[in-house]
């Protein structure tokens, strides 16, 4: 690179940083005010949630590329046009998950697995489903989302 283009590119940081340091003494100048709280604790909780949003952000970026290397070396296994079932039973060393999300991480990150303990005790309707959660009706959805915030 020439040095022009150098210098576009730390100068074009530089804004962007001078930018995000604005918008962020605005937000803390205006929590100051409205929540009545001293300004170094409203600049520590933004430190917090920087270091938060960092942390999510190295996290999602490492989870990416795990899922990123499992996928080549999945592929790996495949080499003709037609993948059959034994084939990807093949690539994935005989362990898949079926579920509705692209990306296996969230599948175990999002959920936490229940001991044998728990698992006795968990009511289970008469179509033999269980019920971790608390089923939401439509109609109610409202009025059940209100309770739960109160």
């Amino acid at each position: 690179m020439t040095s022009k283009q150098l210098y576009w590119i730390c100068r074009r940081r530089r804004v962007a940083a001078a930018r995000q340091m604005n918008a962020n003494w605005l937000m803390m100048s205006k929590m100051c005010q409205q929540s009545h709280m001293s300004e170094p604790d409203v600049k520590l909780l933004f430190r917090k949630a920087q270091k938060t949003v960092k942390k999510a952000e190295l996290k999602a970026r490492v989870q990416h590329q795990k899922l990123a290397v499992s996928a080549e070396q999945c592929l790996e296994h495949f080499t003709e046009e037609r993948v059959t079932e034994e084939a990807v039973d093949a690539a994935y060393n005989g362990v898949r998950y079926h579920n509705s999300t692209t990306e296996p991480y969230y599948w175990e990150q999002a959920y936490r697995a229940l001991h044998d303990a728990d698992v006795a005790t968990l009511p289970v309707d008469g179509n033999g489903r269980v019920h971790v959660f608390a089923a939401v009706v439509a109609k109610n959805f409202e009025q059940q989302c209100m309770s739960l915030l109160r």
